[in-house]
């Protein structure tokens, strides 16, 4: 669904995938996306908030699946909730895209990650799993930056 303006979240679940034309004020609820999230505006996530991404086989599939692509993501605070599939493990030489953003200046960081996975934050793109410059630089050339 489009929405015009921002949408404040002060509690329950949002899930599902699609496009929204506007921002995202997340204070306290959680979001878990079920495929690709595009958020055209901004992506601001409070201190009571958790981001929820399921993680399952098949590398890009995964991502298909249940992470969420956020544009110009603005301020990241409370949590990041990491589920792993039963019995997948993710590919050591994998990373997954959790965040990318339309501006180079992207900087923010969560104040809590569960789900063991090594984060990565770089100005553009937050990844999960990618644990050096190498794997970041082969997803920049994957998506053509």
């Amino acid at each position: 669904s489009d929405l015009a303006a921002t949408l404040t979240l002060r509690g329950g679940i949002l899930d599902g995938s699609g496009a929204i034309a506007g921002s995202i004020n997340n204070v306290s609820a959680t979001i878990n996306p079920t495929g690709t999230v595009q958020i055209s505006g901004n992506y601001a996530q409070g201190a009571a908030a958790t981001l929820q991404i399921d993680l399952g086989p098949g590398g890009a599939d995964a991502i298909q699946a249940g992470l969420g692509q956020f544009v110009n993501p603005s301020s990241i605070g409370g949590t990041l909730a990491v589920i792993l599939a039963s019995g997948f493990t993710p590919d050591p030489d994998a990373g997954y895209r959790i965040f990318s953003s339309g501006s180079s200046t992207f900087n923010a960081t969560f104040a809590t990650v569960t789900g063991g996975l090594p984060i990565f934050y770089k100005p553009a793109a937050i990844l999960l799993n990618a644990e050096n410059e190498r794997q970041y630089l082969a997803y920049l050339a994957l998506v053509g930056k």
